[in-house]
């Protein structure tokens, strides 16, 4: 079985995609050993001496490894050595009867838009390019959002 690692933008967490599907639906989080006791896969990694936390998403697992504690090329054997232990012994990722949670879309992130005001200038110091201004609603209620279009 063949590992591959990516580097994040957080240099204290490795992605490892190991090639195969590791979470059909959902994601699971874990920042502990007490919320890593749904997954076996999470609970071999909390064994690794160093790691902090574990991300499952589809098709990769994120590590994060404690403050204080051995660099990633102490720490990253250990944590592959792990990975393909548990993929090799047919182990299930998530434990019967714990399904990963789901991300859902929640309308207080993200308003509706329900209708647009013509274009303006934008009224940042110094930036004379156009903006539009969109009503929008939430469940407290109708608020107004404004941007500029400048990518």
């Amino acid at each position: 079985m063949f590992i591959q690692t990516e580097a994040t933008p957080n240099p204290a967490t490795l992605k490892f995609l190991p090639g195969k599907v590791v979470l059909p639906e959902g994601t699971f989080e874990a920042r502990d050993e007490g919320a890593a006791l749904r997954s076996p896969l999470a609970r071999a990694l909390f064994g690794v001496q160093g790691v902090s936390g574990v991300y499952l998403g589809h098709d990769f697992i994120s590590v994060t490894k404690a403050e204080g504690e051995p660099g990633w090329p102490q720490v990253k054997p250990a944590v592959l050595g792990a990975i393909m232990e548990h993929f090799m012994s047919g182990a299930p990722v998530m434990e019967a009867g714990h399904a990963p949670r789901r991300r859902r879309r929640s309308s207080t992130t993200r308003p509706t838009p329900t209708r647009s005001s013509p274009s303006r200038t934008c009224s940042r110091p110094g930036c004379a390019r156009r903006w539009r201004a969109t009503a929008a609603t939430s469940p407290s209620g109708a608020f107004a959002m404004a941007w500029c279009t400048w990518r």
